[in-house]
């Protein structure tokens, strides 16, 4: 199981469109994902937990990766929180 504190650096708010394509390619490992933002966790391959995480630039994510393909999830997602 992989546990990462990942910075947001969206230089913005996470848009619908951009949380569908992250749930999209998160959904093709085999691992769990699991988001956490203050008390609120969530399924990463869900585009609706997601969304209700209300991620912001600055803000700091976890996520809770555990499988067979974990170390690949979290870093999929750790990219996808550092674009511009």
């Amino acid at each position: 199981m992989i546990e990462k504190n990942v910075q947001i650096a969206l230089g913005g708010v996470l848009m619908t469109r951009e949380a569908a394509k992250l749930a999209h390619e998160l959904k093709g490992y085999a691992a769990r994902v699991l988001l956490r933002r203050g008390e609120m966790t969530v399924n990463g391959k869900s585009l609706m937990g997601i969304v209700s995480l209300g991620i912001r630039e600055g803000q700091t994510v976890t996520v809770i990766a555990d499988g067979p393909d974990e170390a690949e999830a979290a870093a999929c997602f750790e990219r996808a929180m550092q674009r511009n």
